[in-house]
């Protein structure tokens, strides 16, 4: 039996090491349940836990032309499961879609995204601090989305 990074045993049904994308970033699914409004939806091998629907967006790799696509199905994620905790805590929201990124054109960015917010949470600032998302939206645009506009603009 494994041990979570809090010392709880690992069981599961305390933790499944189900992909939710939080695991590979070393956080388990008991660190970031909570209890819902909205009628749950049930996994028969975890009946009575809260999942989220099963419609993630893909993984973005790096390619620039689908940049914008891969936020837009994040955000239609987002709004999907919005009232879920890793929607609603703006450091969760930019680990979860970190954990959407992989591939040679990413894997730089992304590994300095995730020391920055491992920085941010150091430094005492809230996992509920709204700027976290904005901060990390805005320079993944810079980063990945704007690099046509720019272009576009260069050549006209």
């Amino acid at each position: 039996m494994m041990a979570c990074a809090d010392h709880h045993p690992c069981t599961s049904q305390h933790c499944s090491h189900r992909s939710h994308g939080y695991e590979r970033l070393g956080i388990h699914r008991h660190h970031y349940e909570r209890t819902s409004t909205t009628p749950s939806r049930t996994h028969p091998v975890t009946a009575g836990v809260t999942h989220s629907p099963e419609v993630p967006p893909l993984i973005f790799n790096g390619d620039r032309d689908k940049s914008e696509l891969f936020l837009d199905k994040f955000i239609s994620y987002e709004i999907v499961n919005g009232d879920s905790w890793q929607f609603t805590t703006p450091f969760l929201k930019v680990a979860l879609c970190l954990s959407y990124m992989n591939g040679p054109k990413i894997d730089s960015w992304a590994r300095h995204r995730r020391l920055w917010l491992k920085a941010q949470k150091d430094a005492g600032v809230s996992m509920m601090d709204q700027s976290l998302w904005d901060d990390f939206e805005a320079n993944f645009r810079r980063a990945y989305a704007y690099q046509d506009a720019k272009l576009t603009a260069y050549q006209n």
